[in-house]
């Protein structure tokens, strides 16, 4: 097995890597931390000259013309004067400054006189405000006019589909699906699978294999694999377009970039498998749940956990919502929304097991609500309103809206973009996968007061699909891509100057970019979890650590989940 962290296909490329790092390690630096520059270039410089000795001349008076001759001391008479002379020079010069008084102007010739031009400093006036006001507003980007769906299965087959939504003459709306590839991606099953984002070209699979496969989607093949886990990967996601995280069986969580899929960060603290990961919006932190029966919260930019939370039960999969204000965590056949204080704020409970959960912004009759898609045993995906949450006996409980119905088996998972659709309408499409084989589509419809049915289909023939990714893709967007670069052997390889000059100075830099948002919303987003954190701990909600022993409930809980998992394989 190759070494963790390194990927096959690119040695050359990390062998240049490891060979910066060993020679940066070497360089002499400053206490700034850059190079004496000066010193290095002039080593006589940093000798110390030992003092001559006495009575002997230095090299400056021996060069010294012997007949130069010698000023004259001034004597005090002079020396007087001359301070007398430059208290009074002042006062001469004022009443010399004096202007003359001003004669009147009439209006004809005011008029005629020519006025000073203002346009030069207006143009740059407004030339600074457009620089300023680019840097801090961003112009939203449109919907896509497509989106892409990419699904694995038990079978180790990977499914590409790529789809669009078109307006019927009854004024209804179908999803057109177009299969864009099928092949066997891994040796064993397909446990999760990622696109980088709309404008990406990276797609990275994990499965039982213990391997990261990346793809090019743009020219539908393998480009590298890596290596840096000891186990089954258990999740995939992209916090930005520009990383990767990613869990595994072997208790671990490593942060890649996509450049050139350098391992940053090895985040370890859970004790057991890690089942999910989800980094905050702003990209600065990150959750994990696992078999350990805690949520950890992880501080991104340092490496290293902050703090964690014991939950009684282990947790399949936990998610971040869109404005990262709360997090849920799915577990068995209920899903708890947590807030940032890990309190918490509402709980749905099924009579069946849940699969996946997933967060989207969509409107209700004219209002942006944040709703909540649950995959479910049933074969349906349930939709729940996190904003309006109903108080119960026991807890609070979002409240339910529609149900996309159609799969005949358990749906593992569910996932919504946002389309435009070919009249220029927006969208909302979720895309789901079944064990029954198919791949739905649905055009969700918060405000409707009946189940929603789906608007396309593909069926993979049986496949037992396992994980989803679906990500907007716009169909006539152009093939170039300058800000990445393929870490294929046959594309042209990073100057070696250049590469040396980009990992040295702005390793730490480039995991300091990790948020969307600026530094300042980021500073202030972090603190505020930082200081919520640091409250709940205080009152006891947060306990460090975790306990050596525990209750029969949980045990027999656990028990059912292994039994569950053990079935699910077989």
């Amino acid at each position: 097995m190759a070494k963790p962290g390194g990927m096959k296909g690119s040695g050359a490329h990390l062998k240049a890597s490891a060979t910066v790092f060993r020679k940066s390690a070497k360089r002499s630096k400053t206490q700034d931390g850059h190079e004496d520059k000066e010193s290095s270039e002039n080593p006589a410089k940093r000798a110390k000259v030992p003092p001559p000795p006495a009575g002997a001349k230095s090299a400056t008076q021996r060069s010294a013309p012997q007949s130069a001759p010698r000023p004259a001391k001034k004597s005090s008479d002079a020396i007087n004067q001359s301070k007398e002379s430059h208290k009074k020079a002042p006062a001469k010069t004022k009443d010399a400054s004096v202007p003359p008084k001003k004669r009147e102007v009439s209006q004809v010739e005011a008029d005629a006189l020519p006025k000073p031009s203002t346009e030069e400093p207006k143009r740059n006036a407004t030339s600074k405000q457009n620089k300023e006001s680019t840097k801090k507003a961003v112009l939203p980007q449109a919907p896509p006019n497509g989106f892409r769906i990419v699904a694995g299965s038990y079978e180790r087959f990977l499914y590409g589909l790529e789809g669009s939504l078109h307006r019927t003459a009854d004024d209804t709306y179908e999803a057109t699906l177009v299969p864009r590839f099928v092949f066997p991606a891994h040796v064993s099953s397909v446990r999760s699978v990622a696109c980088a984002g709309r404008d990406s070209k990276w797609l990275v699979t994990g499965g039982v294999d213990e391997t990261i496969k990346v793809w090019d989607l743009r020219r539908r093949k393998e480009v590298g694999a890596l290596t840096g886990h000891e186990g089954t990967i258990t999740s995939l996601s992209f916090p930005s377009r520009t990383f990767m995280l990613s869990t595994s069986e072997d208790g671990t969580i490593n942060l890649y970039r996509t450049r050139d899929w350098a391992l940053l960060r090895t985040l370890r603290g859970h004790t057991g498998r890690i089942n999910s990961a989800s980094a905050h919006p702003s990209g600065r932190v990150a959750l994990s749940v696992g078999a350990d029966r805690t949520i950890r919260l992880w501080d991104l930019m340092r490496g290293v956990g902050s703090s964690s939370v014991k939950i009684g039960i282990e947790a399949d999969r936990i998610l971040w919502d869109t404005r990262g204000q709360r997090f849920a965590v799915l577990a068995g056949r209920q899903v708890m929304i947590f807030g940032t204080d890990m309190t918490k704020l509402a709980e749905v409970e099924q009579p069946k097991r849940l699969h996946d959960v997933y967060f989207v912004r969509a409107p209700i009759h004219g209002t942006i609500h944040e709703l909540m898609l649950v995959a479910s045993e049933d074969g349906q995906v349930h939709v729940y309103d996190v904003d309006d949450l109903q108080e119960t006996d026991e807890s609070a409980t979002p409240r339910a809206l529609v149900r996309l119905v159609g799969h005949k088996n358990r749906v593992r998972s569910a996932q919504a973009t946002l389309v435009r659709a070919d009249d220029g309408t927006e969208h909302i499409v979720v895309s789901t996968i079944s064990s029954d084989g198919f791949i739905r589509v649905f055009d969700l419809d918060a405000s409707s007061d009946a189940d929603l049915e789906s608007v396309g289909e593909y069926d993979t023939k049986k496949s037992r699909l396992t994980s989803l990714s679906a990500v907007g893709y716009d169909e006539l967007a152009s093939t170039d891509d300058a800000d990445e670069v393929s870490i294929d052997e046959d594309d042209d390889a990073l100057d070696e100057d250049e590469e040396v000059d980009d990992m040295n100075a702005s390793f730490d830099a480039d995991v300091g970019g990790l948020g969307a948002h600026s530094d300042e919303d980021t500073d202030e987003e972090l603190a505020r979890l930082e200081e919520e954190v640091r409250q709940a701990r205080a009152a006891g909600i947060i306990i460090e650590g975790m306990d050596d022993e525990d209750d029969e409930d949980e045990d027999e809980q656990e028990i059912e989940g292994e039994e569950e998992h053990e079935a699910e394989d077989e």
